[in-house]
């Protein structure tokens, strides 16, 4: 596949602007890395070595899914096309350059059309396990009135559950489980061993799903007890032993169950922060496999239930299975059309989205190389976005220059800031850590937009990190030093009021390109006399034949122009004044 890129054409390796450009991946193999087979690389989207070339025609195709647009702006960032157009140099940014390709999560599977139906057991369940005496001394730590409720997994593998009264608790109750698995001698070991451990009753429901009528509906709970009394009550259902809710595990058995038949998983979560901690890991790995998979919790079917922690336990307590049943068939049809209601307003936005920017692109405007995010106007109006804060297309060292550090505000003399003081009408020194506070500010507020097809448009927030901060202090400091040396200003001295030029005494206003860093703070007022009280210390203390040698002499200290061929020596007594001019 060829893809056409707008705003260049290419011409042996000349770039022609407003024409069309092929774009052509056999022209950018040497960026991309080598997979074990033929003709194959990785691809810089996903990460995956199923990137496909034909060395023939250039067509090329990701088998892991990837849109060949994708590819492409991953390999030739449309950004880079607009700088090229607009006549502007591109530079990828620290991110770009440093990140490795992170494999994009693919979007949930949609919910299958037509009738869904719970996978219900065929024959009444007879081994639901129970409760019962210690049958061996209890782990460490545990009362002997605890009892025990043995889970099986497989021949060899079970879990225990040990259950015993504790007033202090939500439940009356305290529980804990171990795992158990048998030794080839056949002697048991309270461990989890070396093999693996599949879903609890997975076998059984994946069995019983081949029965239903319509699309299978498995549910799956949090906890063995909760699949047995679903099981009571004739509902099939599996679940997972307390270690087993890794994505290795979990993805292995849904894909069990995709390939078994089953439509949708119906994970029955509890409401606190590790239920819904385990619906995200499932969610993430029903995507993976392409099953469908929605979250219910109980308090949605039971509104009423005694405990944070209720279950289907309780909510059976509180009805009869047939209105249970009917409940939760509500919800999953409930989810089920809120989640195809979301996805379709999720596709229109990105539609909409996309549209603009589309139009954007297929139009012909100029693009203000100075402005390198004007691209991404119309995607930061319609997520109603900052876009003064947007840094997509430049570096965020760039951004900082020309948001943080403006040139009309800020400068540098000798690898030092200083910043014009409107108050004070002088440019002030700041200190380094000032500088550094602004940039790690400035690199929270920055975002960069990125779109995929799984996704749309998703904002993320790379720059704060301590490495573009260290960036972009180097990089402003070098772009506000001045070129060339900054003009001689010794003549010129500030006060309040005025800038007085000591050559020939012509007061002017304040200016920034007289680069005073200093002001007298008081206003100059030309041939004022002395004061009287200070005229009367003179005259007594050093005679009024002095005054104008006084006079002549601490001019100069005031004037930076003055020749320093001489200098005063003041004779006298102790506590005479001395000090007072000197």
């Amino acid at each position: 596949m060829v893809a056409v890129l707008k705003g260049q054409e290419s011409v042996g390796r000349s770039v022609m602007p407003e024409a069309f450009a092929s774009f052509d991946i056999r022209n950018f193999q040497d960026q991309l890395e080598p997979s074990k087979a033929k003709d194959k690389f990785i691809c810089p989207v996903c990460g995956g070595n199923d990137l496909s070339i034909v060395p023939e025609t250039g067509k090329y195709q990701c088998f892991n899914g990837c849109e060949c647009k994708h590819v492409r702006e991953a390999i030739k960032p449309w950004a880079e096309v607009v700088a090229e157009r607009a006549g502007a140099n591109y530079t990828p940014s620290l991110n770009r350059l440093a990140a490795k390709p992170k494999r994009i999560l693919p979007k949930s599977a949609p919910i299958p059309d037509g009738e869904l139906g719970l996978v219900m057991l065929t024959d009444t369940a007879t081994d639901i396990p129970q409760p019962k005496e210690l049958t061996s001394r209890p782990p460490k730590g545990l009362p002997g009135s605890a009892t025990e409720t043995i889970y099986p997994y497989s021949e060899s593998q079970w879990i225990v559950r040990y259950q015993w009264s504790d007033a202090s608790k939500e439940k009356g109750y305290e529980k804990t489980f171990r795992q158990w698995h048998r030794l080839p001698d056949g002697t048991p070991e309270m461990r989890k061993g070396d093999k693996p451990w599949g879903a609890y009753r997975i076998d059984e429901a994946l069995a019983c799903a081949k029965s239903v009528v319509g699309t299978p509906a498995l549910l799956q709970h949090e906890g063995e007890g909760c699949v047995e009394v679903g099981r009571a009550n004739g509902l099939c259902g599996f679940t997972f032993q307390g270690s087993g809710w890794d994505k290795k595990t979990i993805t292995s058995e849904y894909q069990r169950a995709f390939d078994s038949g089953v439509g949708i998983i119906v994970f029955l979560h509890d409401p606190d922060d590790t239920g819904l901690k385990k619906l995200q890991t499932c969610s993430e790995c029903a995507a993976e496999v392409g099953i469908a998979f929605i979250g219910i919790s109980p308090n949605s079917i039971c509104p009423d239930l005694p405990y944070k922690s209720s279950d289907i336990k309780e909510i059976l307590g509180q009805m009869e299975i047939p209105e249970f049943i009917r409940r939760l068939e509500q919800e999953i049809h409930a989810a089920v059309a809120e989640r195809k209601q979301a996805e379709r307003s999720q596709q229109a936005e990105s539609e909409t989205i996309e549209k603009e920017v589309t139009d954007l692109s297929n139009s012909k405007i100029d693009i203000d190389p100075a402005d390198p995010e004007a691209f991404y106007l119309p995607v930061c109006t319609a997520m109603n976005l900052p876009y003064s804060n947007c840094v997509t297309s430049g570096t965020f060292d760039g951004w900082a220059y020309r948001k943080v550090f403006p040139q009309t505000e800020w400068m540098v003399v000798n690898s030092s800031f200083y910043k014009w003081s409107q108050e004070n009408l002088v440019w002030q020194h700041q200190d380094d850590n000032k500088a550094y506070k602004l940039l790690a500010d400035a690199g929270e507020s920055a975002y960069k937009l990125s779109y995929t097809k799984t996704f749309g448009w998703r904002i993320t927030k790379p720059y704060e990190t301590n490495a573009h901060k260290e960036s972009a202090f180097k990089y402003c400091r070098s772009r506000l030093e001045p070129a060339e040396p900054l003009p001689t200003n010794t003549h010129l001295l500030g006060f309040k009021n005025c800038v007085v030029d000591l050559r020939t005494g012509e007061q002017m206003p304040h200016r920034q390109d007289f680069y005073l860093t200093n002001i007298i703070p008081h206003d100059y007022e030309a041939n004022k006399p002395c004061p009287e009280v200070f005229l009367k210390f003179l005259n007594e203390s050093f005679g009024s034949e002095l005054v104008e040698v006084i006079r002549a002499f601490t001019s100069m200290f005031l004037d930076p122009t003055a020749p320093y061929g001489r200098f005063p020596h003041l004779i006298g007594l102790s506590g005479g004044g001395k000090g007072t001019l000197g």
